[in-house]
């Protein structure tokens, strides 16, 4: 009996100890994303973050005023939207991102936005980007659009690919305007 209550107590005791100490971190975490939060909107700089897809998550006040937006407008805005009234503004703020998926996904929802007023221009861009991953997407963020606008120029553009699953891709999306 004696040793069945010792392990029902120390059980006891150890799960109690365990939430008081997941409330006890759960405060703590609460109180940094608090204080972190007014840091960064409070922030005299244009200061912004960016999910995987390019959406703005947050931002400090000073990069709304600079846009002139509201922050309710700005958080949870596509850049893409952004390039529709503004491609080259849009293009220098993308330009300005830290690499990484965010910016990627950002410039092909600018390049996008921008192919569809003029996909030649953003081809023309997409020539002066360096091969990878962000050449890449906008290639495919622009093909469409200028496949639409203009069959033939896409398809001279599309000879200057380099062999490989993109120029694949590109002339399949040209088969299908």
């Amino acid at each position: 009996g004696l040793l069945l209550f010792s392990i029902t107590w120390l059980m006891s005791t150890s799960r109690h100890r365990a939430q008081v100490t997941v409330a006890e971190r759960t405060l703590a975490l609460e109180q940094e994303i608090t204080k972190s939060q007014s840091l960064l909107r409070g922030a005299s700089d244009g200061i912004h973050i960016l999910d995987p897809s390019g959406n703005v998550v947050e931002c400090s006040e000073s990069f709304c005023r600079m846009l002139g937006y509201g922050r309710d407008d700005v958080i949870g805005r596509v850049a893409g939207s952004w390039a529709n009234a503004d491609p080259k503004g849009a293009l220098g703020w993308v330009e300005g991102l830290s690499s990484g998926a965010a910016r990627t996904a950002a410039l092909g929802n600018v390049l996008s936005a921008w192919a569809s007023e003029s996909p030649m221009e953003a081809a023309q861009y997409l020539r002066n980007l360096p091969s990878g991953l962000e050449q890449e997407s906008g290639t495919r963020a622009v093909l469409s659009s200028m496949a639409t606008a203009d069959p033939s120029y896409t398809a001279s553009w599309i000879k200057q690919f380099p062999e490989g699953s993109l120029r694949d891709e590109a002339i399949t999306t040209l088969a299908r305007q």
